[in-house]
């Protein structure tokens, strides 16, 4: 877990991303590929010097793909790619104690879905009707990955557009640095979920409509510096998160004794708000140039105010069984420390030891069931994790052996 310094929903560890920023020289590179399911590939970037101060960047990205998902029942292509994306900043370096970037971002893609997969026992000889419908329209589809019996293509599109601030600013022994960001999404999906078995002799076919809107802040301050003759090197900060989304879903049944109308139709609707607040501050002291301790910790404060109403259907229950609308709230803490012990035995050998904890806080439940399950959040998730391990060039660097063993345990695994 990356909790002291990622903080929450690091439970599992993080792979960190960054962009190289825009450089003080003018250079450009573009790719183009190609592949099966006729794949194409174009990326390209700009980057290069605007003033003596100020150097901008600009890259952009598309990607096409034909679905790999087959319809049994009518031919059409399923879980296709057709995506494209721009990224644009600017770096200002007013003084040599001082920079400044900028930087937004757009993406968009607007796909099929993925086309529902039929797996399990398909036995000619039961009676589920799940397994007489695979029987009787194609009996090699059931657990293929390639195939699908939904007769729909439906959508996923995705919208996703950020702005950021980043300023750092060199103060006394060490940088002192503000992160300022924004983000919003749009999320669209008609999912055909076909063949859904409900206990309901005629009820063969279903579909999901998901609309999802979502937008959040965040602003970090944090300070590095090294102290002691670099011997000690430190980060400490404050960390603010808010985040509104919006969910609509509904799933609409259908039956062949009514040749194809909707049977049932459930309704949910889900406004959350997150307000999420942690500090934290992580040390590294070096004893000597073989022995460092690493010690740091996190303590996040999260709160998150909901208001969900769901709509039963009128013929026959599904997702939703009563119908309801309610508002509730519920908070969560939690301290995630670390401690990490190296030890660089040799020029080529580095052993280590560490123990971490990661936080993962509650919710509620989507599409809940009932009024009862809809207002009971569930808990936050922790975990806790010891490691031992080594990383050793040997025979003259001609071998490198990493190896580590190590433990987690989670608690209320969501």
């Amino acid at each position: 877990p990356q909790g002291t310094l990622i903080g929450k929903n690091a439970i599992g560890g993080a792979v960190s991303l960054h962009t190289t920023k825009p450089s003080d020289t003018f250079y450009g590179r573009a790719e183009v590929s190609v592949g099966n399911f006729n794949s194409r590939v174009v990326r390209g970037l700009v980057s290069g010097p605007i003033s003596d101060t100020v150097f901008g960047k600009v890259t952009a990205s598309w990607r096409e793909r034909d679905g790999y998902v087959t319809s049994v029942t009518n031919g059409d292509k399923f879980s296709d790619q057709q995506t494209w994306g721009l990224r644009g900043s600017l770096l200002f370096a007013p003084s040599d104690a001082v920079e400044i970037v900028l930087t937004g971002d757009y993406s968009r893609s607007d796909e099929f879905a993925n086309g529902r997969i039929l797996v399990g026992d398909a036995d000619p000889a039961t009676a589920d009707i799940l397994w007489g419908i695979a029987q009787a329209t194609d009996p090699d589809a059931a657990n293929d990955f390639t195939k699908t019996f939904a007769d729909n293509q439906g959508v996923a599109d995705t919208e996703i557009a950020g702005l950021a601030a980043t300023i750092s600013w060199d103060v006394g022994p060490g940088t002192l640095t503000s992160i300022t960001a924004y983000r919003e999404s749009e999320y669209l999906n008609l999912d055909d979920i076909p063949a859904w078995d409900l206990a309901v002799a005629d009820v063969i076919d279903a579909a999901t409509f998901i609309d999802e809107s979502a937008n959040q802040f965040s602003q970090e301050f944090r300070y590095n510096a090294s102290s002691m003759d670099d011997r000690l090197q430190w980060v400490a900060g404050l960390y603010y998160l808010r985040e509104d989304v919006q969910r609509d879903e509904n799933t609409q049944v259908f039956v062949t004794a009514t040749e194809f109308t909707p049977f049932g139709r459930s309704f949910s609707h889900q406004d959350n708000t997150t307000d999420s607040f942690s500090v934290f501050a992580d040390a590294t002291y070096d004893f000597n140039d073989v022995f460092s301790l690493t010690v740091g910790g996190r303590y996040t404060s999260e709160e998150k105010d909901i208001q969900q109403i769901g709509v039963v259907p009128l013929v026959v229950t599904h997702t939703i069984n009563e119908n309801y609308d309610i508002m509730d709230s519920e908070s969560w803490t939690a301290f995630t420390p670390r401690i990490v012990l190296q030890l660089q035995a040799t020029d080529s050998i580095f052993l280590y030891a560490s123990a971490s904890e990661g936080f993962k806080s509650g919710g509620y439940e989507g599409t809940a069931a009932t009024e009862v399950a809809a207002r009971t959040p569930f808990d936050q998730e922790e975990a806790t994790a010891l490691e031992l391990g080594a990383k050793m060039d040997l025979w003259d660097d001609r071998l490198r052996l990493n190896a580590a063993i190590f433990a987690t345990d989670y608690n209320d695994l969501q």
